[in-house]
Formats: C-alpha cells, sequence, structure tokens
C-alpha cells in the first residue's frame, strides 16, 4: 500500500513538474486587447461594489469573475494575480483526471491521462490567462469524476455531485448550457439501465440548484431570469461572422489527423489549429467503449461529443441558425473527458499487445505518446510568438508605470485602441491611478501632465505622427523613458513617457 501511495506521488509530480514548466513557458499574463481586460474589469467592480450583469458578455459569468476576484482580494491586484486563478484550475483538473484515471487504469495510465490533457495544444496555450475556458474544464472534469461513481456504485450521493458541477459549468462560462444538454442525455441513455433511475433523480435534483441559484440572481439583479441567455443570443449575434463552409474548413484543420504534421497549418493561426494526437486517441476510446458497451465510455463519448459537433456546427443565435465561430481554446470544456477517452484507447492498446509482449505493448504506448508530442511542437512554437506578444504589452506597461512619479495621477495615453488600453492600465496600477485618452488638441492646461505612447513595429510611425499632431504648436513633450520588447525577429513592442510642456 505505502508503495502505491508512493508510486502516485512521483506520477502525478511528475505531470505537475511538465504542467509547471509549460505554463513558465507559455506565460502571458492577461491580454489587454481581448477578453480578459472585460473579465478583469468585472472582478474590479465586484470588489468595489459596483457590479451588476450588463450587455457585455463578461458580466454574466459569475464563477469566472469571482475567482478572478477572489485572487486580488487577497494576493492584490497585477497580471500574475489575474492569471492564477486560471493556473490553479489547471492544475486542479490535472489531479481530477488523475484521480479518476486511477479507479478506471491504474496509476501509469491515470499519469498518460493527466500528461494528456497537460500538454494538449488548446489548453496549454491559454493557462496564464484570465479566462473562463480552463476553470469550465475543471467543473466538467469534477462532474464526470462522480459520474464514474454513480454508474460504477449506482451511488446517488455520486450521482447528485455529478449534476450539481456539471450544471455549475454554465456559472463558469454560459456556454456550458451545451455541457448540461450533453449531461442530460447522458443521463437519458443510462435510463435505458432501470437500476440507475432513482440516482439519476438525484443528478436532475444537483443540477437544478446551481441553475435556479443562477436564474434567481440574475432575476433579482435584472428582473429577467434568463438574462445571461439573451444576453449571449443577441449581443454575440453579429460578432465575428463566419460561413458554414469555412466551419467545415475549420473542423479539417481541427481534426484531420494528414494535417497533423503540416507546419503551415499548425502554425497558421493562435485561434485555429490542430487539437493534437489527443483528439484522434478520444475518437479511438469512444468506439472502443461504444464496441464493448461500457456504460461510462459511452457517457463520456456523449458528454464529449455533443459539444464538439455544437463548436463546428453550433448557432450562436436562438432565434434561427447563425453559425458559431469556432475557436480552438473553447474545447478545453471537453478536454477532461478527451484525456480520458484518449487513455481509454491507450489502455486497451496495451491489454490487447500485452497479451503477446508487455515490452512490446510499452513501446507502442511510448511511440504513440512521443507522436502526440511531436505534434503538439509544431503547435507550441506559433504559441510562443503569440503568447511573447500578449506578455510584451505587460512588461512595456508595467516598466513605463514604474517610471511615472508618486503623486502623478491623470496621464494621458496614445495608441490604436485607447480605450481597452486605458482600461488595462488602471489595473496594472492597482486603480490608482487615472488614465485619460488623448484629446483632440494639447493646450496649456496639460502643462507638466505625462503621456504614454503604445506602438508595436507595424504603428510606429504612425503612433509618433498622432503624437506629434496632437503637440501642434502649443505644447512640448520630454521624453523621460522608454521600453520596447522583442516578440520575434523584426517584430516589437513598445511604449514611451514623455512630460508635457508648454511651447
Amino acid at each position: 500500500m505505502h508503495m502505491n501511495i508512493i508510486k502516485s506521488v512521483v506520477i502525478i509530480s511528475s505531470v505537475f513538474a511538465i504542467a509547471v514548466f509549460l505554463s513558465y513557458y507559455f506565460y502571458t499574463g492577461p491580454f489587454v486587447y481581448y477578453d480578459d481586460n472585460y473579465y478583469i474589469f468585472f472582478a474590479h467592480q465586484m470588489l468595489s461594489g459596483t457590479y451588476k450583469p450588463n450587455f457585455i458578455p463578461f458580466s454574466i459569468e459569475l464563477l469566472t469573475d469571482a475567482s478572478i476576484a477572489l485572487s486580488f482580494l487577497v494576493f492584490g491586484y497585477g497580471p500574475l494575480q489575474a492569471a492564477l486563478p486560471s493556473l490553479l484550475e489547471y492544475l486542479s483538473t490535472i489531479l481530477v483526471i488523475f484521480l479518476l484515471g486511477r479507479k478506471l487504469f491504474g496509476d501509469y495510465f491515470a499519469g498518460i491521462a493527466s500528461f494528456l490533457f497537460a500538454t494538449a495544444p488548446f489548453v496549454v496555450g491559454h493557462v496564464t490567462r484570465a479566462l473562463p475556458d480552463i476553470f469550465s474544464g475543471l467543473t466538467v472534469a469534477i462532474a464526470i469524476y462522480f459520474l464514474y461513481d454513480a454508474i460504477k456504485l449506482n451511488s446517488k450521493k455520486s450521482f447528485f455531485f455529478a449534476g450539481f458541477f456539471a450544471a455549475s459549468t454554465m456559472l463558469v462560462k454560459t456556454a456550458g448550457l451545451i455541457i448540461i444538454i450533453s449531461f442530460f442525455v447522458a443521463l437519458l441513455y443510462l435510463l435505458s439501465d432501470k437500476k440507475f433511475k432513482a440516482g439519476i433523480k438525484y443528478s436532475i435534483l444537483g443540477m437544478a440548484i446551481p441553475l435556479f441559484s443562477m436564474f434567481f440572481y440574475f432575476f433579482i439583479a435584472t428582473h429577467n431570469p434568463f438574462y445571461n441567455l439573451y444576453v449571449y443570443s443577441v449581443s454575440l449575434k453579429n460578432v465575428a461572422p463566419t460561413t458554414i463552409y469555412n466551419n467545415i474548413e475549420m473542423f479539417n484543420i481541427s481534426l484531420n489527423p494528414l494535417l497533423l504534421l503540416n507546419t503551415r497549418i499548425a502554425q497558421g493561426s493562435p485561434y485555429i489549429y490542430p487539437l493534437g494526437a489527443i483528439a484522434l486517441l478520444a475518437i479511438i476510446g469512444s468506439v472502443f467503449g461504444i464496441i464493448k458497451k461500457d456504460r461510462f465510455a459511452v457517457s463520456l463519448f456523449i458528454i464529449f461529443i455533443i459539444p464538439i459537433l455544437y463548436m463546428f456546427f453550433g448557432t450562436k443565435s436562438l432565434s434561427k441558425y447563425i453559425p458559431i465561430l469556432v475557436v480552438s481554446r473553447y474545447m478545453d470544456i471537453v478536454a477532461a473527458p478527451m484525456a480520458i477517452l484518449a487513455a481509454y484507447s491507450l489502455f486497451e492498446l496495451y491489454k490487447s499487445v500485452s497479451k503477446e509482449s508487455k515490452p512490446a505493448a510499452w513501446v507502442a504506448i511510448f511511440l504513440i505518446l512521443g507522436f502526440a508530442m511531436l505534434t503538439n511542437t509544431q503547435i507550441y512554437s506559433s504559441f510562443y510568438y503569440y503568447d511573447l506578444g500578449i506578455r510584451s504589452y505587460n512588461i512595456a506597461y508595467l516598466f513605463i508605470l514604474k517610471q511615472i512619479p508618486p503623486g502623478a495621477n491623470n496621464i494621458l495615453f496614445a495608441s490604436m485602441l485607447p480605450g481597452l488600453d486605458t482600461q488595462y492600465l488602471e489595473f496594472l496600477s492597482g486603480f490608482e491611478k487615472n488614465f485619460s485618452i488623448l484629446p483632440n488638441t494639447c493646450n496649456a492646461s496639460y502643462n507638466n501632465s505625462f503621456l504614454i505612447n503604445s506602438f508595436n513595429n507595424f504603428n510606429v510611425a504612425q503612433q509618433s505622427s498622432l503624437v506629434a499632431e496632437w503637440l501642434g504648436n502649443n505644447c512640448t513633450a520630454k521624453l523621460i523613458s522608454y521600453c520596447n520588447v522583442s516578440t520575434g525577429p523584426s517584430l516589437y513592442t513598445g511604449a514611451k513617457l514623455y512630460k508635457i510642456g508648454k511651447k
């Protein structure tokens, strides 16, 4: 028994070590020009007592906003603090997958399942962001952990908690509704066995608690219990339009095994790319489960496949069919069942080959894992420069903020997207400084004020011209400090700090 515990600790510690290394290697912090900025803003509102759901979708994902707010409350404001919830959720999901894998396959294949999750490209690229995707993957992982005990032991308590955590996914990310639908379909499948009838009632009760709590909250806050669904349906309808033909192409890029080693495809975009060998292995594992009539494996397949198909071919409007935008990181929500099904396929392969030769079976497993990592590295190289670009803004802005004298408060800002930049800079300053978008012209009232100009290699000339035009014949700008951060060959992000004077 003691040796088994040591073996488990060594295996999960090894996976944790790999996960921490990847998190460090791909560290970004929040992205000023992406959803992260809004989640941070609403988390701050929670702490300042001004939080109220509104027509911005990021304001209605309550548990995501609350998790970031809790990190700020405990550790203060900063990029690492904003990313910390996602990092902890990533590590927690690895642990849950390992614990479930131990029950299914034993320590070694539990380690393989958690390793496949920890290294999945669509997971590791966003571990240190302020986004809901990793969190949604954690609630689903916990739900399937309890679902296994529910099926194996016909445990009413486990059925209850499986339903509770499956439904809680919608409080993390509104798109978690698809998990609730998938989980309900899985329950209908289990209902074919009469012995689960009582347990399924408990599971539905478990689902009802977070859902009714959510409906009640939105009714009190907005007088519409379905406010979050209404916001998603209306506000996202015309955002990022796509076509069904484009989504079919994205499906091909994501899951076509012939494209896994295609460098051009793998490095083509930070938003859509091959999901990696884990997805193919999960499909194979699903086939094994269906053939063997393994109730848990088939339930996982249902929970895995419905969201996957919806994220490629579903609609982003509840009133009519409008193709949904495909983004690879959305697949995080089913990364846990994907990892378990992938390990299931390898476990079945091992059992089959080991009847003839155990060494040959392990060679086959390690060759497949090696191929999986080889295909992942194609995508990692693309992520590295994309993530470096995100990190560069945090580095440049934090450096410039340190150069501003403590007494300075109303600071001007010039960039291509100054609204997002000023909102993010207030966060980086711990909400202790005020930043204003550059007005039309400079006059004497701006004497002795400070100006930050943000730019990159693509718009540096345009930004310099913008500042010069604003200064006009009335003001001067003395350069106090500047920071350039390399983001790749001939690519950089920069920021300059000026003190404004009279001409």
